[in-house]
């Protein structure tokens, strides 16, 4: 039996000979099957092809069908190019529609397939201008109509890459050859994207990356590091029983020192499902108390609604009866100081912290419905509200998603900084624009000099509308790869990519890596050596905004 390096370059010496090429286009990719359709599901996303022993080749390959991985695909498609687009679950659109109601945008800086793809939400609700509060299933619908009008983009559901053999590169080309799934699929492609959350792909190619946040020292920024305390509007005790140190601490609060602000850790903001509710009586889908539920997870809510604070969820409206739940100051449903180990965990360590999560949060939400302790005001308005039935049908009205607002950051020959976006600097090479404010969630809680409880991570600074986002943020050294860009996990420091980090520029930056990725095909040169001139020209001619209008 032949191993899979010698599959792969059996395949490849193949593609030498025309007539074997003939008789690839002739065949085409596998005609894909059809998913079973689970009834009053939106559409259906695109289906599957068939598998086969042999490597699945492209031009262009994505990994992370985020809302990044899908308009990058789009964008290579548009250009004649064949893609393959990998989603590691059986979902498609990160964020965008696996949890999120309202996009975080600033609407001018949105030009190109975003605004498209906006406008397109818009058309559903007969709205004339781009709609950025809409509801999940919306926002599925559209990205299932881009990826099936494009034959050219073939989709592969539940695909993780083999965190041990999963790339295979070229030693002195830099490279990558083909991917190797847990699955042992094998694909193959020219050009490489990294559209994921968590940079995996970035990671196992050998690109430089990084996790937690540096010192403000390493890049002379103002903004990085331990950010100032953000101390609680009521003073709260850190242990088990009230006030009584021999008790223990309660879960999540660090005992470690406090370090000064601005110094590193390798910390991350926490993350949280972003929860759709409904108070439709017809589409509701009851919130029950979760199995494993641990009290000590809410004593620092039910010790600040003691003193009379009452402030837990964080919402808006969105469409037809519809709340998109976020987490509010302090203490809400972000599951702080629980996600430090999820970038550089292993799939099984990933999915207990997803789980972890989710019960947090379920129990959160029923306890605010039922626990006695909740002011009966607000207990009786939250009780109209259940998990909707029309959303996220196949995980029973669950977001699909955890808002991983952070995972690994790629280092470059350029790394984006605090300074750049606060100061207004500029680039020589945008390929896009970022805009929004620099806005991190809290990374910890931990015990002030005082004794109470405090949280730390916390900022929210605005920013220079419109800055230019460097081409050079999203390729790798190209003495460590060439022929792979990364959309998502771009080269920035922690306090810059705390403004990067929203779907709108996801998806900006995942058009332009696509158009860089074409033309790398097109001119034979590394993606480090794709012309900027060119570039330009073509994400203009897509009506990508790369300068402030």
């Amino acid at each position: 039996m032949r191993t899979a390096p010698q599959k792969i370059s059996s395949y490849f010496f193949k593609l030498r000979n025309p007539c074997f090429v003939l008789l690839l286009i002739m065949a085409g990719c596998h005609k894909p099957h059809k998913n079973e359709i689970v009834p009053s599901q939106p559409p259906s996303q695109p289906s599957q092809p068939s598998l086969t022993p042999a490597a699945i080749s492209s031009d262009i390959l994505i990994y992370g069908a985020t809302s990044s991985g899908i308009i990058a695909a789009v964008e290579a498609a548009k250009s004649g190019k064949n893609v393959i687009l990998i989603s590691t679950d059986q979902y498609i659109g990160g964020m965008t529609s696996g949890g999120l109601s309202k996009a975080d945008i600033i609407a001018p800086s949105v030009g190109g397939l975003a605004k498209e793809f906006f406008l397109k939400v818009a058309a559903v609700y007969s709205e004339p201008v781009p709609s950025y509060t809409y509801e999940p299933k919306v926002a599925l619908q559209v990205f299932s109509e881009y990826l099936n009008s494009y034959p050219n983009i073939k989709v592969y559901y539940s695909e993780r890459l083999d965190l041990e053999k999963g790339v295979n590169k070229n030693a002195v080309s830099k490279k990558i050859f083909y991917l190797q799934m847990e699955s042992g699929e094998i694909f193959a492609a020219q050009e490489y994207i990294d559209a994921s959350y968590e940079g995996d792909l970035l990671a196992k190619a050998g690109v430089s990356y990084t996790v937690g946040r540096e010192a403000n020292s390493k890049y002379s920024e103002s903004k990085n590091g331990v950010q100032p305390a953000m101390t609680f509007p009521v003073k709260v005790s850190p242990y088990l029983i009230d006030n009584d140190p021999q008790s223990g601490l309660i879960p999540r609060i660090n005992a470690l020192q406090a370090t000064e602000p601005g110094s590193s850790d390798n910390l991350i903001m926490a993350y949280n499902y972003r929860i759709c509710l409904t108070n439709d009586p017809n589409n509701i889908i009851p919130i029950t108390k979760p199995a494993d539920l641990n009290m000590n997870d809410y004593e620092i809510m039910f010790r600040m609604i003691k003193q009379k604070y009452k402030v837990f969820l964080g919402w808006h409206w969105t469409k037809n009866n519809k709340l998109d739940v976020n987490s509010a100051d302090y203490f809400s449903t972000d599951y702080v100081g629980m996600n430090s180990s999820y970038p550089e965990g292993n799939y099984t360590k990933r999915d207990s912290i997803k789980k972890k999560i989710e019960n947090y949060e379920r129990g959160l939400i029923w306890l605010i419905q039922n626990d006695p302790r909740i002011p009966l005001p607000i207990q009786k308005f939250y009780k109209t509200f259940g998990l909707p039935k029309d959303e996220f049908i196949q995980n029973n009205g669950w977001p699909t998603q955890l808002y991983v607002r952070e995972g690994r950051r790629m280092i470059s020959d350029y790394v984006i900084t605090d300074n750049y976006i606060l100061n207004k600097g500029q680039v020589n090479d945008p390929i896009g624009l970022g805009s929004y404010p620099i806005d991190s969630h809290l990374a910890q809680y931990r015990i002030n000099a005082s004794g109470f409880i405090e949280g730390e991570g916390q900022m929210y600074l605005d920013a220079n509308r419109g800055y230019g986002i460097s081409y050079r943020a999203l390729v790798p050294k190209q003495s460590e790869c060439t022929n792979l860009a990364v959309s998502v996990c771009v080269s920035a420091s922690h306090s810059a990519f705390c403004s990067l980090r929203t779907e709108p520029t996801y998806m900006i930056m995942g058009q332009s890596a696509a158009a860089a990725a074409v033309l790398a095909i097109n001119d034979s040169c590394d993606i480090q050596s794709v012309n900027y001139s060119k570039l330009r020209k073509q994400l203009i001619n897509d009506h990508q905004f790369i300068v402030t209008q």
